[in-house]
């Protein structure tokens, strides 16, 4: 039975025609997905992204854009009793990204290893991302940018 919500905050950080993407594993649970976490008590939705881009990538954007939240009912495929609504954000940034591996404590497991890559902006990043939201998102991401003329696939 669900009796929670979960809100997730994600962004999507575009450079080029490349996507910022998070490689995380939870002890066994290995997830391929967009830089983010979850919404924690007291904070607004673009509070918790600013803090979670600052956590994971050190990272203070030029801008902040809400993309997209889910629109569909979503099951948590980490705790069955949790409902999730994921927001996307798009970012803005000037310089460089240090990427790097950072461990992080998680409430869900013992620890929460994470890495970030660029990879190809297009829809084969569709068959690598582990939730539905995201390949929702990317989808939207990938219209927007060919309609502006940003990006041609």
């Amino acid at each position: 039975m669900i009796d929670k919500f979960n809100v997730r905050v994600y962004a999507l950080i575009v450079n080029g025609h490349k996507l910022l993407v998070s490689k995380e594993q939870i002890d066994h649970i290995k997830m391929f997905k967009f830089p983010g976490g979850g919404l924690e008590f007291g904070e607004g939705l673009k509070d918790a992204i600013l803090r979670e881009l600052k956590e994971e990538l050190k990272l203070t954007p030029l801008k902040i854009e809400q993309f997209y939240i889910s629109e569909s009912f979503v099951q948590s495929q980490l705790r069955d009793n949790e409902q999730v609504l994921a927001v996307y954000y798009r970012i803005w940034y000037k310089g460089d990204l240090e990427l790097r591996s950072i461990e992080q404590a998680t409430t869900f497991g013992s620890k929460n290893n994470l890495s970030f890559e660029w990879r190809n902006l297009d829809d084969t990043l569709l068959k690598v991302l582990s939730f539905d939201t995201d390949k929702e998102a990317l989808t939207r991401l990938i219209e927007r940018l060919n309609t502006e003329g940003e990006l041609f696939l």
